[in-house]
């Protein structure tokens, strides 16, 4: 294994551990890769799904136009995810990934960590389908 997810957890602003999520407030997904072996631009990801195993978003630093550099054998990298969660209030699982594109252009798996973590977010109002909209709603009678 040339790279190797060996911790991970979802943490509040002032670096609390959480096991629920506001689907309102900022969280940090947080995932710790040690390499085994030289590894230029390495591809950290994450994943949510529903609790039936739909995929419902996620992210890589590829997508977010991050590349790193080169890491060293020995090398252990953090990577956060700043963000929100504004899906409907169940269970869901995260999942962790390190991946990167090979000399032949292909993407090649260092590690993957499926459903890593069960989360349960929750909210303070209810919501319709999938995605917790964040809607302002105006009611104006007319004269």
């Amino acid at each position: 294994m040339n790279a190797e997810v060996i911790d991970y957890g979802i943490f509040d602003e002032n670096g609390n551990y959480l096991s629920s999520i506001d689907n309102e407030k900022e969280i940090i997904l947080k995932s710790k890769v040690k390499f085994n072996k030289e590894i230029d631009n390495p591809i950290f990801t994450m994943t949510i799904k529903s609790f039936n195993g739909i995929e419902i978003a996620g992210t890589n630093s590829m997508i977010e136009k991050i590349y790193p550099g080169k890491f060293n054998e020995g090398d252990t990298v953090v990577t956060e995810f700043k963000q929100t969660l504004p899906i409907a209030p169940g269970q869901y699982t995260l999942s962790f990934s390190c991946t990167h594109i090979n000399a032949k252009g292909e993407l090649e798996v260092l590690n993957r960590k499926y459903e890593a973590l069960l989360v349960e977010v929750v909210s303070s109002k209810d919501c319709v389908g999938l995605v917790s909209l964040d809607t302002k709603i105006t009611i104006s009678k007319e004269q």
